[in-house]
């Protein structure tokens, strides 16, 4: 489960770097690793699994994680999700919106 506090601190490690109307990169930290094992014990994220997940979120058009790199690119459809919705997110780290967004598009697909 999704929780406020869990977003707040994976999102920490997160910031924009570029950003277009239906197309979004982030820069993932490597730090992000030592968070996720701190909070859920977790030795290695399934990235497959992780993109399927969101591949099923209506309006995520595509998601990639590029390890190498540390990049995330999520390509959205812009008329469900706004420009300012990412960057409310990951920038002043306004989840509500974001877990009642998803909780949403993911009954719909349910």
């Amino acid at each position: 489960m999704v929780t406020k506090d869990f977003l707040i601190s994976i999102l920490s490690h997160c910031s924009i770097i570029h950003h277009t109307h239906g197309r979004l990169r982030v820069r993932v930290s490597s730090k992000i690793k030592d968070e996720l094992k701190k909070i859920n014990n977790v030795e290695k994220v399934d990235l497959n699994k992780l993109n399927q997940m969101l591949q099923e979120i209506k309006g995520i058009k595509n998601f990639k994680f590029n390890s190498l790199l540390g990049f995330i690119t999520i390509e959205y459809d812009k008329n469900e999700y706004s420009k300012e919705f990412w960057i409310d997110i990951i920038e002043n780290k306004k989840v509500e919106n974001f877990i009642s967004k998803i909780d949403e598009k993911m009954k719909e697909v349910l």
